[in-house]
């Protein structure tokens, strides 16, 4: 009876729905967490959700799941303002054939990001190339990678190639289009072209605003304080600093802290 009873349960609802085991569950909990408190600007608490989501998937033996940890942490550290840790929660990440391309491929970008926020531009050059040759030609992360480059070209002196190669493509994401806006108008300074660099900076500065990022906007008031007292706007230089001081006093943007 019972095994007819089992049957008959079975034939009408069919076979149970498969349960995840446990740590796994708690891995996926945790990574959910990170990213809905990155969302909120918790970045603090998603370094710590993350930090728990990596210890769960390496226990387990979850590449995948792992690397997607170590990439979610390395960026709430930098924007924590603490790159040397989330240089060696990436450390090893783009040599190491057990994660996937894509992921070996995020890792040296931002990697290369870091250097080149430590001014270690020979070593952020070989990760972004490095990054290239992971991604591949149908690459997900082609964009941010141009942009890199033209910031890259920008600070080893190449102005013009800079310009060039800075993607304003209405089809990138808003956060790279003002990326590359700012990367555009700094080679537009390089140039002595100021006028052409202050305009193209107030699409960046409307961008940024929609994103409400302050180390965005301070890097943005930053430049074009630099740029108006470049072209003699003294009106403008001085809104400006201003604009900068009023987000300075509230954030620790990089761009806060540079003289």
């Amino acid at each position: 009876m019972l095994v007819l009873a089992s049957l008959l349960l079975a034939a009408c609802g069919g076979a149970p729905p498969q349960v995840k085991p446990v740590l796994v569950q708690r891995a996926d909990a945790a990574a959910l967490a990170a990213n809905r408190a990155a969302q909120v600007g918790n970045d603090e608490e998603a370094a710590d959700l993350w930090r728990s989501a990596l210890a769960l998937r390496q226990s387990v033996d979850d590449w995948s799941g792992a690397g997607e940890a170590r990439l979610g942490l390395a960026q709430m550290l930098v924007r924590l303002h603490r790159p040397d840790e989330a240089v060696r929660s990436l450390d090893g990440m783009p040599a190491d054939a057990l994660f996937a391309g894509l992921q070996r491929a995020r890792a040296a970008y931002q990697l290369a990001v870091i250097d080149v926020g430590a001014g270690r531009l020979v070593d952020a050059r070989g990760r972004w190339q490095a990054a290239v040759d992971l991604c591949g030609a149908a690459c997900p992360i082609s964009v941010p990678l141009q942009n890199l480059d033209a910031r890259l070209l920008l600070l080893e002196g190449d102005a013009a190639g800079s310009l060039a190669r800075a993607n304003t493509s209405p089809d990138a994401a808003p956060v790279e289009r003002a990326h590359a806006g700012r990367i555009r108008a700094e080679a537009l300074g390089e140039l002595g072209r100021s006028a052409e660099a202050l305009a193209e900076l107030q699409e960046v500065i409307r961008l940024d605003r929609q994103l409400a990022e302050p180390a965005y906007l301070a890097d943005d008031y930053a430049l074009q304080r630099r740029l108006a007292q470049a072209a003699g706007e003294g009106v403008l230089a001085i809104q400006a600093e201003e604009r900068l001081a009023r987000i300075c006093a509230v954030t620790s943007a990089p761009a806060c802290r540079k003289p």
